[in-house]
């Protein structure tokens, strides 16, 4: 028997399910989860707050009762000023630009805060208030019912020797007591307190056994959170016999596009904007979007069809995931290629390429018998012959991704993993420009400060004091013609619009490459699908189908 007959009999048994399934949910209720925010006010970007209200009118336009959603947002329901926004009608004088840029971040100067217009709000993203809400709705819940989850907030890589640090964005102590999990990333909540995936798998655990959950995560490590689907987080404890399904708007290992300060939602590029728009038919400006989602035809939109579509219409350094995958990943695997294509396999942590698999009921190891490894699919395929096996949301992705990228579809699968490496390179030697002007920038702002305190010793190099008051007011023309006449001036200048370029070159590089490793892992995906009769258990393959059909439910129109 051939792995192709084997897919094509496993696609109609997955079909058969789906039916089943959708049928039985008829009359069950849609429950709903909503945490947002940042960890203090410096960190809660207006972005979160929109994307919350934006999530709100997706339920409102699809008819769901607001009486079934628990937000928790921020600092909940104190009236303190938590909210960090652009003012874009702040005018600063010449004066006052110059003195941002020498004493401070010239970025800074339109920043703006006040109290969060998210509405009803449960209580605030702290973790005595998740306790809360999470008792409030499974009080509710019954066999049948759906939980659904959207985390719009900040997140953390899992721990290790450092701690992470919300200011920067990078790893500096440990948010957990275990660092032995690199998967075991973690949501940022207010106060700084946080909740890791292993945390978070104990809270989906008190949830009805019968109640099917769907989570959508776009913080930064979301993809982390989508090995809940295994017991305590942690594929080597095997999966969890509750059925959940997740979408993330990251991998575990980087950060996310999305969080801004900017008030204008036009710009905005990030996962769920799409995501949402696919379901409800609108987007984030209340417009009907232009392109169809429903990829298989149904008439419905499927979870996975919003996905799909978020993943063609994002221009960011997202890598948007879901747990189907994430499963596939450890219970499947790809055949082996030729020596010389060996090196353009994905790397082990990408896809598991390896000798003998786990069975994830009982832990034991398979090896899987000679004749059956030879016939399993390798990443030497053309993506026109991988495009023949994928499901229509698969599909569109690769034509659409093909397209973009203009990468020919007559090329092997192995190629664009190679692809990718390539563009690994052309991201460190743009990192390294990027460096270089930045450090330049950087002495080019001390040796303006330098010079201001030597011209007016009165002004301090951090902190407040009158003179920088008469400089910036009364003095102001005096001040600018005298910062403008120094060459540090000029040098500062032009060193900065150096580094916006090539910050702008960083970030398009980083998006080919994302958008490229977003093509490859939905044809690895593919092939590894392919190749699970001949390398997973019964008891394996049915748990994905059933992750497969959670995932392709939706967000009915009530």
């Amino acid at each position: 028997m051939t792995a192709l007959f084997l897919l094509n009999r496993d696609r109609l048994l997955f079909l058969a399910i789906a039916i089943a399934s959708l049928s039985g949910h008829v009359g069950a209720a849609d429950y709903f989860l909503t945490i947002g925010g940042g960890y203090e006010p410096s960190g809660n970007q207006i972005s979160l707050e929109k994307n919350v209200q934006y999530f709100q009118r997706t339920l409102h336009r699809l008819g769901h009762d607001p009486a079934n959603h628990w937000i928790l947002f921020a600092d909940g329901r104190a009236p303190d000023r938590d909210l960090q926004y652009t003012d874009l009608n702040v005018f600063n004088s010449p004066a006052e630009t110059w003195m941002n840029r020498i004493l401070g971040d010239e970025s800074e100067a339109t920043m703006r805060y006040r109290d969060h217009q998210v509405s009803p709000v449960f209580g605030a993203s702290r973790t005595a208030w998740v306790d809360a809400a999470m008792d409030a709705i499974t009080a509710k819940l019954i066999d049948g019912d759906r939980l659904i989850i959207y985390v719009t907030a900040h997140g953390s890589p899992a721990a290790s020797d450092d701690e992470y640090d919300y200011s920067s964005y990078s790893t500096s102590a440990s948010t957990s007591d275990d660092s032995s999990n690199p998967r075991n990333t973690s949501i940022a909540l207010w106060s700084d307190e946080s909740i890791t995936a292993e945390q978070w798998t104990e809270y989906l655990d008190r949830i009805p056994a019968n109640v099917e959950v769907v989570m959508m995560m776009v913080q930064c490590y979301s993809g982390g959170f989508a090995q809940t689907i295994f017991n305590d987080a942690d594929y080597e404890q095997g999966i969890s016999p509750r059925v959940r399904c997740g979408f993330f708007s990251q991998v575990y290992d980087r950060q996310s596009a999305g969080c801004t300060p900017d008030v204008n939602e036009a710009e905005y590029q990030e996962y769920s904007s799409f995501f949402w728009a696919a379901l409800s038919g609108v987007n984030r400006l209340g417009d009907v979007i232009d392109s169809q989602c429903d990829y298989n035809g149904d008439r419905v939109v499927g979870f996975n069809e919003a996905h799909a579509y978020a993943v063609i219409q994002s221009d960011n350094i997202d890598i948007p995931i879901q747990t189907s995958s994430e499963l596939l990943r450890r219970i499947s695997k790809l055949g082996k290629i030729s020596a010389d294509e060996t090196a353009s396999e994905p790397d082990k942590e990408e896809s598991p390429v390896f000798s003998g698999i786990f069975n994830m009921f009982s832990g034991k190891k398979i090896e899987p018998l000679e004749p059956q490894v030879a016939t399993l699919l390798t990443p030497a395929m053309t993506i026109d012959e991988v495009r023949e096996l994928a499901s229509p949301d698969q599909q569109a992705i690769i034509d659409a991704l093909a397209v973009k990228l203009k990468v020919k579809t007559a090329r092997s699968v192995a190629s664009v993993a190679k692809l990718c490496r390539k563009l690994e390179t052309d991201i460190e030697s743009q990192t390294g420009k990027y460096t270089v002007v930045a450090t330049k920038l950087s002495d080019a702002q001390n040796d303006l400060s330098t010079a201001l305190q030597r011209t007016w010793p009165e002004v301090p190099r951090y902190g407040y004091s009158p003179m920088v008051t008469q400089l910036t007011t009364s003095r102001g023309d005096e001040f600018v013609a005298t910062v403008e006449s120094w060459p540090q001036a000029e040098a500062y200048v032009t060193m900065s619009e150096k580094t916006t370029k090539a910050a702008e070159r960083l970030y398009q590089v980083e998006t080919r490459e994302a958008i490229t490793r977003r093509l490859l892992r939905t044809l690895q995906d593919v092939l590894l699908e392919a190749n699970l009769p001949l390398a997973a258990t019964s008891q394996e393959i049915q748990r994905f189908e059933q992750l497969r059909t959670l995932e392709a439910s939706g967000l009915a129109v009530k």
